[in-house]
């Protein structure tokens, strides 16, 4: 469990990163455009404005190819999936004697984990597949 868990909120925190980095370059690229267009009659300033442009129209072009959002979003939901089961089977086990533990009740809190990742899992590779270039 442990293991996953890592795995989640290391890709989780990468995926955020890229995705407010994304959104944030094409915000400010946008605004420098908009700026250094807004002072055309210098010819530099009007390249340099072209180039912002390029540069937003292929950031907006990456990131929904890349889809980080939509994958920091997934890695959240299994985080949260991941500590209410943790909390269910510290729970469990604290308040229970030990001669009272049922194996079979911690068996069905380790498969519920083992959905949870399977789903995080499935629901990563559907996002990758939407993503997929046509050509």
């Amino acid at each position: 469990m442990q293991e996953a868990e890592n795995y989640g909120r290391r890709r989780r925190s990468r995926w955020r990163l890229f995705a407010s980095v994304t959104k944030f370059g094409a915000l400010a690229l946008s605004a420098a455009a908009t700026i250094l267009l807004g002072f055309a009659e210098l010819d530099h300033l009007a390249a340099a404005g072209f180039v912002c442009t390029a540069l937003v129209t292929t950031i907006g072009a990456i990131e929904p190819y890349f889809n980080w959002r939509s994958r920091w979003i997934m890695a959240e939901e299994a985080m949260h999936d991941w500590y209410a089961l943790e909390q269910k089977l510290i729970w469990y086990v604290g308040m229970s004697a030990e001669q009272d533990l049922d194996p079979s009740k911690i068996a069905k809190i380790d498969q519920e984990r083992r959905a949870v990742w399977d789903r995080f899992g499935q629901q990563w590779l559907e996002q990758r597949r939407r993503s997929e270039s046509p050509v």
